[in-house]
């Protein structure tokens, strides 16, 4: 089987939800034998946008970004035209069995460059009109510009795309309920979640993986990785946090990066708590998020809108981890079979201190570890996730064997 993968970014150059789920899901039609391509965009002027290159047996073709900003109003028409330009010069004559599309520019590319013949599988992982709808609401009068013209062409382009698919995959209730409600086709969405990367194993005891970290043994840790933008409530966990920090009942360390993370910074030294209290790593490798998992006690999810799925929860509870978490969108899928009693209002600082400080006072039953570790690999393991999606692209197909 020809599989071609379309999607904005490789995990490899830009880490992210999208980006892993679109591997994950590539490597996984690798291990059954089948030829895989991935179509994305080159990141930076370093990498060679007309050499492709192989990486865990995947063959990833990266187009040149447009040169366009991303505020013009010719910016996706532009990006899709560059798309289109890549599958036509570097991928001709190749008869594609399936064309998986994770990405709304790229995609339309892709589909505008090999037309209706081959079988389209479109991933949902947000919907792109609600998306950049908070995105933009945020940006100021650039924001307003986009809004007002913006948001009919993306709905226009995601429907196109959602039409002409055979299938839509999402990976949570949630996001089905959005997309019936700005395009309808219920009859074509299939629910499948995405999986836990098998090396989310537990291996060291806290102690240890706190003395790997260089974080302080004999106070609660308070962890969090997240982009650094509005959506993601980073904002409100310091608020939450910082008067406890400050009191020496915990610390909060704050993982990942953003535009709002000078802006988070300074919130947290205004709110009085410093450097040592509200701890900003910025970007963690792999295997320093796998032990930050391990070293904390809690994690926290302070998110305020649209969290379609959440990869980071299963992460966690997959260390042992609990989490306290909002009550946004498709969070409380995963958490309330297991953690009901620690998921909280969104926005909302008063409700979050407050679960926060009963977890501080022993007042929340907080699960064995093995139950965490159990609940996550009983409903989200790769061996029980992964057979549904080969199930749901051989149907497309109606290719059954392996290459």
């Amino acid at each position: 089987m020809n599989y071609l993968c379309a999607v904005d970014s490789c995990f490899h150059d830009c880490p992210g939800g999208t980006a892993r789920v679109a591997f994950d899901i590539a490597l996984l039609m690798r291990e059954y034998g089948h030829h895989v391509t991935m179509i994305c965009k080159a990141e930076n002027d370093h990498q060679d946008a007309s050499t492709a290159i192989e990486r865990e047996g995947i063959r990833i073709l990266r187009y040149t970004k447009t040169n366009f900003n991303n505020w013009s109003p010719f910016y996706a028409q532009n990006q899709i035209k560059t798309v289109k330009k890549a599958v036509h010069k570097f991928l001709p004559n190749i008869k594609w069995d399936i064309i998986h599309i994770h990405s709304l520019f790229t995609g339309a590319g892709v589909m505008e460059a090999l037309g209706d013949n081959p079988r389209y599988l479109y991933t949902v992982h947000s919907p792109v009109v609600a998306e950049q709808k908070i995105n933009w609401a945020h940006q100021g009068l650039i924001g307003k510009v986009k809004l007002l013209f913006g948001l009919r062409i993306l709905k226009q382009l995601e429907n196109k795309i959602l039409h002409k698919a055979s299938a839509v995959h999402v990976l949570s209730k949630f996001t089905k309920s959005q997309i019936q409600y700005f395009h309808g086709l219920a009859d074509k969405i299939t629910i499948i979640p995405h999986w836990i990367q098998p090396q989310y194993i537990r291996t060291k005891k806290k102690a240890e993986a706190r003395a790997l970290l260089g974080w302080p043994q004999n106070i609660p840790v308070l962890f969090t990785i997240r982009n650094h933008i509005p959506r993601t409530g980073l904002d409100i966990a310091i608020d939450a946090i910082a008067p406890l920090a400050i009191q020496k009942r915990c610390i909060f360390v704050v993982a990942g990066d953003g535009p709002m993370r000078t802006m988070l910074q300074q919130r947290a030294r205004n709110a009085g708590a410093g450097p040592a209290q509200v701890v900003f790593t910025g970007h963690l490798s792999d295997k320093k998020l796998m032990l930050a998992y391990q070293a904390a006690d809690l994690f926290v999810l302070p998110t305020v809108e649209l969290e379609c799925f959440g990869l980071i929860i299963l992460e966690a509870l997959a260390m042992g981890c609990p989490i306290v978490a909002t009550n946004v969108a498709a969070i409380s899928e995963i958490l309330e079979p297991i953690l009901p009693d620690f998921i909280v209002p969104a926005n909302n600082v008063t409700a979050m201190r407050t679960k926060l400080q009963d977890y501080l006072e022993g007042k929340l039953v907080v699960p064995e570890q093995a139950t965490l570790i159990e609940y996550v690999q009983c409903r989200y393991a790769k061996k029980v996730v992964s057979q549904k999606m080969m199930d749901l692209v051989t149907k497309l197909t109606g290719k059954h064997d392996c290459l």
